[in-house]
């Protein structure tokens, strides 16, 4: 079923074969079979795909490393603006005093 690209489930391993479903699930031996199987199956097989999937993961790299970069500039601008506010608190507080003197 893998080489001819079929999707591997177990009940086209079970009409096939002619074994039940629950011979693959207990089968020590067929049991890690069937999961690398399923497993190859989710990789791409051909060159397109091989190659999509490498673009893609590297889009992912770039996109994390830009929010990366984002959340940094976040976390300076909340630092700038508690800066700011502060900043401000103190000139309300000498703008006060100028006034009552």
């Amino acid at each position: 079923m893998l080489e001819k690209g079929e999707k591997i489930t177990l009940s086209k391993l079970s009409k096939s074969t002619g074994f039940s479903k629950s011979f693959f699930y207990r089968n020590q031996t067929l049991r890690p079979l069937l999961d690398e199987a399923r497993r190859k199956q989710e990789i791409p097989c051909n060159s397109m795909d091989k190659i999509e999937a490498m673009e893609l993961r590297e889009k992912l790299a770039d996109l994390n490393i830009t929010i990366t970069r984002l959340e940094l500039k976040i976390e300076k601008l909340q630092i700038r603006e508690k800066e700011l506010i502060s900043e401000n608190n103190m000139l309300k507080q000498k703008l006060k005093e100028t006034q009552i003197n």
